[in-house]
């Protein structure tokens, strides 16, 4: 099991605190996933402040992205971010510490607040909006993001009543599923992927009887739902963001969902020739 060297880094997407990146070391590259992701999702749905990124800022925290293994994308983005603190903040809000980045975090915010709360939204936040031919909320993705947490056991609380297909709830389902991965049982006494006959019940594994593979759920929602529209929420985020950071986030979103989607292909890759390497003609 990855260790986290935070408290924080640790916390749950559902416990309401703060996920921030410095994040999980050890063997479990999926684990490093789920803080990362877990964090996107906070930052999306809280803000800079509450959702932990000023305060990833302020430590210098990006100096240690969790996942090992970046794209393109995704190393781009962290550069930015790097150079966004320390002396680069020093010169832009000048003072003490303490005034310099609560100056940050209000600009931050108002950024946050002009693309993806309002009065006037510049990047909305839900996939309905980008992908449903009326491009209204509660649209048939949303329904169709709400099916896939449901499989899982999810949705039934929205934080702060937003609807299922809002970016960062879709980011906390992607750590959700690469949670369960990094400790996902390969075993005979494996939870099922059969509909079940009977109400789900717990077992020895700690998981329900009944449960979806959890990679095989998080590759489908990339493929079918994240990265259908994450690009076009990168692209609006790059021409509508007042603040650099804000630009830097977007190319941090889809680099880590494709970074999440390179892992799994890789794993499934791997799996699909072990057995042919080990195997040995009879009597050699």
């Amino acid at each position: 099991m990855a260790q986290c060297r935070n408290d924080i880094a640790a916390s749950s997407v559902s416990d309401g605190r703060p996920v921030a990146p410095n994040m999980c070391s050890g063997p479990m590259p999926f684990m490093a996933h789920a803080v990362a992701l877990r964090f996107l999702g906070q930052v999306f749905l809280n803000g800079p402040v509450d959702g932990g990124l000023v305060r990833a800022l302020r430590e210098g925290l990006f100096a240690e992205w969790p996942v090992a293994s970046v794209g393109t994308t995704t190393r781009q983005a962290l550069e930015m971010l790097r150079g966004l603190a320390g002396p680069a903040a020093e010169a832009v809000y000048p003072g003490g510490d303490d005034d310099r980045w609560n100056a940050l975090a209000q600009d931050l915010e108002r950024d946050h607040a002009q693309l993806f709360v309002g009065p006037e939204i510049a990047v909305p936040p839900w996939e309905s909006v980008w992908r449903d031919k009326d491009r209204l909320l509660f649209g048939e993705s949303t329904f169709a993001v709400r099916a896939a947490y449901a499989r899982f056991g999810l949705g039934a609380d929205r934080p702060g009543n937003e609807p299922d297909d809002h970016l960062g709830r879709e980011f906390g389902f992607l750590g959700h599923l690469a949670g369960l991965a990094a400790s996902w049982p390969e075993s005979p006494e494996s939870p099922s992927s059969e509909p079940p006959s009977s109400p789900e019940l717990a077992t020895s594994t700690g998981f329900p009887t009944f449960m979806p593979d959890p990679l095989d759920a998080a590759r489908a929602f990339l493929d079918d739902r994240l990265l259908m529209w994450v690009p076009m929420v990168r692209e609006a985020m790059q021409r509508a963001a007042r603040t650099p950071h804000y630009v830097a986030l977007g190319l941090l979103a889809e680099g880590a969902a494709r970074d999440l989607h390179a892992d799994i292909h890789a794993l499934r890759a791997a799996k699909a020739v072990a057995p042919a390497a080990i195997t040995r003609p009879s009597g050699a």
